[in-house]
């Protein structure tokens, strides 16, 4: 809808409704009319057009509207009148900003499958499970509270582990994935595979259980989101099921939530991420995270008329036509 002047008056639709059905202003801009208000113009909006308005012949559809102009001839009241749509006349816009966000195609950002140089671990993730531009971050954590914290929850486990700090940023503000990514930590020289266990290492200085398994030289888990890790040998047949341990099967709280319930077990699954493509690059950072009132009537069927002008020219709303019962989809 654009803002119509007629004469010297000028003014633009602010509220608009039709019957029957729910109408969603998309955009408004805000205008001074001819009398000196600022209001706020509706430029778009979307319906549905409902059961009643569908066309008795082909191409033609009506609508009863309902419309208000302020600072003109029609007043500061609700307007009634119909609407006539001839599909046969419709052309297609070129500005996809007219097209309804639910009819917009979405691309997808690319598979994620990188490595931390430094550190060797690993990361992979399917399409649109992390930003375009995310780059992983891993940091090696050897010293300072979080060392200390890990080393404590760890004692009942192992005093051999390796903390690391894992996440992903973009644009220097760290991401979380829409979803599950994978992760692989590479097990240290000199560690038993068969007795590497990895924790996350929670705010409160309790830890949790993340189940995986050992492939080829790393410890693999599937995780729904990024915070310390550790990757610990035990030093004895514990198995991490004792003195308050959660157990998360597949990652799928952040770091800084906790069960809070000793000896729990989370089983829900987890989509895994096996994909081919890059969609970061790796980088580590060492030890850190990283406003008229009368007029006689011919007055008014100007403004009225102008009125449904401007819908036309613009074109009034992006709807969605429903279909014949005899229209198939293509």
């Amino acid at each position: 809808m654009n803002p119509v002047t007629v004469t010297s008056i000028y003014s633009a639709v602010t509220a608009f409704e039709v019957e029957g059905v729910t109408v969603t202003i998309d955009k408004t801009e805000k205008i001074t009319t001819s009398a000196g208000n600022e209001v706020d113009a509706i430029r778009l909006v979307t319906f549905e057009l409902p059961e009643g308005a569908q066309p008795s012949v082909a191409d033609i559809t009506y609508a009863d509207v309902s419309f208000k102009v302020p600072d003109t001839p029609m007043g500061d009241t609700m307007m009634s009148a119909r609407l006539r749509f001839d599909w046969s006349a419709l052309t297609a816009t070129s500005d996809t900003s007219l097209v309804p966000a639910e009819d917009q195609t979405e691309e997808k950002s690319p598979a994620v499958d990188v490595t931390d140089e430094k550190t060797g671990v690993h990361v992979s993730a399917a399409e649109g499970v992390l930003p375009v531009g995310s780059e992983l971050k891993v940091t090696k954590v050897s010293a300072g509270t979080e060392y200390t914290k890990a080393a404590n929850a760890l004692a009942d486990v192992g005093s051999s582990f390796e903390l690391y700090e894992v996440h992903f940023e973009k644009d220097g503000q760290e991401v979380e994935p829409d979803g599950s990514v994978v992760v692989k930590y590479l097990i240290p020289a000199g560690m038993n595979a068969d007795n590497v266990v990895l924790y996350r290492i929670n705010d409160d200085g309790s830890k949790t259980l993340i189940k995986g398994s050992v492939e080829n030289g790393y410890y693999v888990v599937t995780t729904k989101g990024f915070s310390y890790y550790a990757l610990v040998e035990k030093a004895s047949t514990d198995n991490g099921n004792k003195n308050n341990n959660n157990i998360d099967n597949n990652g799928n709280n952040s770091g800084n939530n906790n069960s809070g319930n000793a000896g729990t077990t989370d089983n829900g699954s987890a989509a895994g991420g096996n994909s081919n493509t890059a969609g970061g690059s790796a980088n580590t950072a060492d030890n850190s995270n990283s406003g008229v009132k009368t007029a006689d009537s011919s007055a008014m069927g100007m403004w009225a008329a102008a009125f449904f002008a401007s819908l036309s020219a613009a074109g009034l709303a992006i709807f969605k036509r429903k279909k014949r019962p005899e229209e198939k989809e293509d």
